[in-house]
């Protein structure tokens, strides 16, 4: 694998629940339907899976790049570490929505979800090997990355 990224043509490959999430915002079909519009398709591998399953599919060290959107909480912040983190390349990034103290105020607190923020920064044991960037315009989003 040449990592100087020249002439190197990417792939996603996005996981959903689609119909079967509770929360669900799109159907697979019309998904589906807007990469073929677009040719995104040809880049994009699209499956109907949880991505708490198809980890296993990577090899540890693999995975350039993820992003997950799973109803982000602190738990599920915590469980994505426990099992995507081995998985992430060692210049490769976790991005996620959430880290705000205000977007902590909202969805979260009504639903009485563990708040993400303090998770990120009163753990540090568990985020000891990250580097962590919160960006903090709502809905906010963070990045984590390896330690050099």
């Amino acid at each position: 694998f040449n990592r100087d990224y020249r002439d190197i043509r990417s792939v996603f490959f996005a996981y959903d629940l689609f119909e079967d999430y509770e929360y669900r915002h799109g159907h697979m079909d019309d998904v589906e339907s807007r990469l073929e519009a677009s040719d995104l398709h040809l880049y994009c591998n699209l499956f109907k899976a949880d991505a708490f399953e198809v980890y296993t599919d990577y090899e540890d060290n693999t995975v350039d790049f993820i992003h997950f959107d799973i109803s982000n909480d602190g738990d599920i912040l915590l469980r994505m570490l426990d099992t995507w983190g081995k998985k992430i390349h060692d210049d490769g990034v976790i991005v996620f929505e959430g880290g705000s103290i205000e977007r902590d105020q909202g969805w979260i607190r009504k639903y009485k979800k563990r708040p993400i923020r303090p998770e990120l920064l009163g753990n540090p044991d568990v985020y000891k090997n990250w580097d962590i960037q919160i960006f903090e315009r709502f809905p906010s989003l963070t990045l984590l990355w390896r330690k050099k």
